[in-house]
């Protein structure tokens, strides 16, 4: 089984024009190459995954792959609205090289979407892609809140070895851990609740803070690991409000704009996205000069 503990970092996709700016792709995963991080998730909520074509996404599968160092797990994202979809996409990645998939449920017709359909379509996913599955558990985008029965019952399949909860609901997670089989793997979804997360027992995180310092986010988790949750809790502390301008506040835009002022290379976001306020990059930087970023 892969080991998912650790944290891991949700890539973003540079664009320069509305185009993917390969040449910047191939510089921030430079970057990553330095750091003790778990693995590298391509085309995730970070990386603006809905917004590229298919023939983009495959490009972009192949190009990352090439670029990222072999220490690193290569987890691909999905967020198609068929089970044929999400398998032939996976059955891809796993060509292309990646090791796992991290996998929204399929959310157009959301009403019809009852815990036997979402249980049937990631059990369909993970019995035909031959990857193993991450479940994506991310109910502010696709409105759907699994119940914690649900995770219980997809945990059973041997494929599905783990879930990224972005609800930042501490309870939910802690429920899962209590209920799932050992070996099934909660990984929170945003770097504001590591502490509790990782306290909680979750085996890490996939986090898009770590775009703008890896550091900090592996810090936490290793201050967690050997036992220093005081230290941990300061440290989670300082970063909140730079992680909550950056995701839940201004989200793509802002975690671009902070990458950018870190002397990283994001591009902007794709349209319809908007660049930052005048307004909000001051609040960024103000956060960014706080933690010593800039």
């Amino acid at each position: 089984m892969i080991d998912l503990s650790g944290i891991s970092v949700p890539i973003v996709t540079p664009f320069e024009e509305d185009r993917i700016a390969y040449h910047l792709l191939s510089e921030n995963l430079q970057f990553l190459k330095d750091y003790d991080l778990k693995g590298i998730i391509l085309l995730g909520s970070s990386g603006e995954g809905a917004a590229l074509s298919d023939r983009e996404r495959i490009e972009f599968v192949e190009t990352a792959i090439k670029n990222i160092s072999g220490d690193k797990q290569i987890i691909i994202g999905s967020a198609f609205h068929s089970t044929r979809q999400t398998i032939d996409f996976l059955i891809f990645g796993k060509e292309s090289g990646a090791h796992a998939a991290l996998v929204l449920p399929a959310f157009y017709y959301k009403n019809q979407m009852s815990p036997p359909a979402l249980k049937k379509f990631y059990f369909a996913v993970a019995d035909e892609s031959g990857l193993p599955i991450i479940v994506y558990h991310l109910p502010q985008v696709t409105g759907l809140t699994f119940s914690a029965d649900l995770v219980v019952e997809l945990a059973q399949h041997p494929q599905i070895i783990g879930i990224k909860d972005s609800s930042a609901n501490i309870i939910f997670q802690q429920q899962i851990i209590a209920t799932t089989p050992e070996q099934f793997q909660v990984l929170t979804g945003s770097a504001g609740t590591l502490v509790p997360s990782l306290n909680a027992g979750a085996a890490g995180g996939i986090v898009a803070f770590a775009n703008i310092s890896p550091k900090m986010c592996i810090e936490i988790y290793n201050r967690i690991q050997n036992g220093n949750l005081k230290s941990a809790q300061q440290l989670q502390l300082k970063i909140v409000k730079l992680n909550s301008l950056v995701t839940a506040v201004h989200g793509i835009a802002g975690l671009k704009y902070a990458m950018g002022k870190a002397g990283l290379y994001p591009g902007d976001p794709r349209s319809p996205l908007q660049p930052l306020s005048d307004e909000a990059k001051k609040l960024i930087d103000e956060e960014l000069k706080k933690l010593e970023l800039i």
